[in-house]
């Protein structure tokens, strides 16, 4: 007789807790393991600070427990947060982003005694998100250092990353590497939904260039605009440029300073950027740099051509080092102006490896990995034992 799988299904929750539900790539990946995780009846809260950027609210779902703690900022939520540990002492509680990764571990120390563990997501890699105060960064160093040492699990989002952190703080024993998951069923369905605006222009031209992200400086849409001039050059074509955020006024004026005001669409965040991602010819990643970028994995899923830049962390793995898609160098607009136009002719991906990026980010296997981190021994899945005659 075959051995059947049990598992000891917890009673005490399983806690996420991030900053907001804004449209962000972390937001979407706790939102995908909060509904996976739920609809294996394993209890989990998803816990939010602020009760105002919600963008992601309606993907919940209703199985799981959400709470809003309504502060303005992360740093606010910790005596809610504490509160929360010592009523419900849940088996474990992962947080994501700095700020919350710091709130979570001090929240933590306050109720000493919930035997909580700490799952700490690392989204960007130390290091490389610039900070200009060389005092903040003389103390945050050590801080991070000693929350790594005492968490549960440190979670790198890639190895790329995995391997920085063992370069800058020296740990690696208690890092494991989970990349994001990615619910290959929803974006399909999400992805022939009618667009939630119709782009200006209607159909009248003939390719369409297209890049999703929030409008900052990291994510470089300033490289791209420029690049997207030369494409203009040579190319009958379109560019959108999916996302909201405080470079706005900046990318506009480089906009109308190339002449590209008829050409060049920014109609905000838009809640489902799949139907836009997969009628476009081409992708593009333009950030300086990244984790394990959702969008660029989202775009190959889709059958999109897909243009990188090379940044730290997450592309080159993602895109096998420029197999699945071009690698370009950080800020270089010329290089991937060359590098569009070349992908504007290439054949799509093919079936083999459309399956492979399938499962290497399948949300049921990804929620597996996290889901081996959160849950303590006694509730992996464990071999039914046969009783002797």
């Amino acid at each position: 007789m075959p051995d059947e799988t049990i598992i000891t299904k917890p009673t005490r929750p399983i806690c996420l807790f991030l900053p907001s539900l804004a449209g962000g790539g972390a937001e979407r990946v706790f939102v995908t393991i909060a509904n996976e995780i739920a609809s294996r009846n394993i209890p989990v809260d998803l816990i939010i600070a602020n009760g105002k950027q919600l963008d992601y609210l309606s993907e919940v779902s209703d199985r799981v427990n959400t709470i809003i703690l309504g502060v303005p900022r992360t740093l606010f939520a910790l005596p809610k947060l504490a509160t929360y540990l010592r009523q419900n002492k849940p088996l474990s509680i992962m947080t994501t982003m700095a700020q919350a990764n710091f709130i979570g571990k001090a929240a933590l120390l306050i109720t000493k005694g919930s035997n909580t563990k700490h799952i700490i997501r690392q989204a960007i890699a130390p290091g490389i998100m610039p900070i200009k105060n060389a005092l903040i960064t003389a103390i945050l160093k050590p801080l991070t250092l000693h929350m790594y040492r005492h968490a549960g699990c440190v979670v790198s989002v890639s190895n790329e990353m995995a391997e920085l952190l063992q370069q800058q703080y020296g740990i690696d024993s208690n890092v494991k590497t989970i990349f994001n998951p990615i619910d290959t069923n929803n974006l399909q369905i999400l992805a022939h939904d009618s667009p939630e605006k119709k782009t200006p222009w209607g159909d009248k031209y003939s390719s369409v260039i297209i890049g999703v992200g929030r409008l900052n400086k990291q994510k470089d849409f300033q490289t791209l605009i420029k690049a997207f001039s030369i494409v203009l050059q040579s190319e009958k074509a379109k560019l959108i440029i999916l996302g909201e955020g405080p470079e706005r006024a900046t990318l506009q004026a480089t906009i109308n300073e190339y002449g590209l005001t008829d050409h060049v669409w920014m109609p905000g965040f838009i809640q489902n950027p799949f139907p836009y991602m997969q009628n476009a010819n081409v992708f593009v990643l333009s950030s300086k740099y990244e984790g394990l970028p959702n969008a660029l994995i989202q775009a190959l899923l889709l059958d999109t051509r897909c243009v990188s830049t090379r940044c730290p962390t997450g592309p080159t793995e993602i895109l096998e080092n420029g197999r699945l898609g071009t690698l370009v160098n950080i800020s270089e607009y010329e290089s991937m102006a060359a590098a569009i136009i070349n992908s504007l002719n290439k054949p799509n991906m093919n079936s083999t490896d459309r399956s492979t990026i399938q499962n290497r980010y399948s949300a049921t296997k990804i929620t597996d990995q996290y889901l081996d981190v959160l849950l303590p021994n006694e509730h992996h899945p464990q071999p039914e034992r046969i009783a002797s005659n």
